[in-house]
């Protein structure tokens, strides 16, 4: 049985960006995006092929398409260092305390989108 045509799709851009086309995966991947815009997997991985080709502006669409979707601390930690890395801090807060995630991630996101990327720079 052969893969969907979704899924051939998604394999092709994935092998595009290990070999660094980054451009040539987001064209393949933003139609897939705007098709499934639930599949929080495929919306992150579109937005980190644009932030690869350098298209900052498309990038946080996704990533905030992504985060709409998502639950997962790790998914709004991205979303927000993204928005850092744009400038955004403003947005960055804004993200981080609307982010449905409790507990010590909510904390650490709080905390990361208050002091910016120092916090991500000490943590590497």
């Amino acid at each position: 049985m052969s893969p969907e045509p979704d899924e051939t799709l998604l394999r092709k851009a994935e092998q595009l960006l290990v070999s660094g086309q980054s451009a040539d995966a987001a064209a393949s991947l933003a139609p897939l995006a705007h098709r499934l815009p639930k599949a929080d997997g495929i919306q992150l991985l579109t937005a980190r092929a644009f932030r690869d080709s350098g298209n900052t502006e498309l990038a946080l669409a996704r990533y905030k398409a992504a985060a709409a979707v998502s639950k997962s601390a790790d998914v709004w930690r991205e979303f927000v260092i993204e928005l850092l890395k744009a400038g955004q801090k403003s947005r960055a807060r804004k993200a981080a305390a609307q982010a449905p995630v409790r507990g010590e991630a909510k904390k650490s996101l709080l905390a990361l989108a208050k002091s910016g990327l120092r916090t991500t720079a000490a943590a590497s």
